[in-house]
């Protein structure tokens, strides 16, 4: 015994869409545009979600001609834009031109007249680093800082002068 089965489509929902001569209408064109643009859209929005959150302290060591010294890097991420600062045994420094895009995060610093481009690679608690400044370039790990806890023990309370 053999079963066959036919589906057919009414006439009308063959020519959905399509003009007099067979051609894809303008309206089902725009709407296919507007559906591959939000395709596209929601694939950014996705990428964008899942970039990595750096924000927050990160430090390592750095060798220098006087021996290592420890460095620290603070990040504020807002969107793919990286800012913050770098403390280092001169003090503070701002970050310019800073950059996150997924992994990857990409920034300047400046010292003295010298700029210092920083190329990283974010892995869980982790950056790696490459560095190139006037020295040439050079290499180094970021760990991301553990926070510390402050009791409400350890907190002090002054007075001003003037209170009594």
């Amino acid at each position: 015994m053999r079963l066959e089965v036919t589906l057919t489509a009414p006439a009308a929902w063959c020519s959905l869409g399509r003009t007099s001569k067979g051609k894809i209408s303008a309206t089902v064109k725009t709407m296919i545009r507007h559906a591959l643009l939000a395709g596209i859209l929601s694939a950014l929005f996705a990428t964008l979600s899942f970039a990595a959150d750096i924000n927050g302290r990160w430090e390592g060591t750095v060798s220098g001609p006087n021996g290592d010294f420890q460095i620290a890097f603070n990040f504020k991420v807002d969107g793919a834009k990286l800012t913050g600062t770098v403390e280092g045994p001169n003090g503070d420094v701002p970050i310019d031109d800073g950059k996150v895009d997924g992994d990857h995060v990409w920034f300047k610093t400046h010292f003295d007249d010298s700029e210092i481009n920083h190329d990283g690679t974010v892995s869980g608690d982790t950056i790696q680093l490459k560095v190139e400044g006037p020295w040439g370039e050079s290499e180094m790990t970021l760990k991301r800082a553990k926070e510390k806890k402050t009791s409400l023990n350890s907190v002090r309370y002054e007075r001003s002068a003037g209170a009594a």
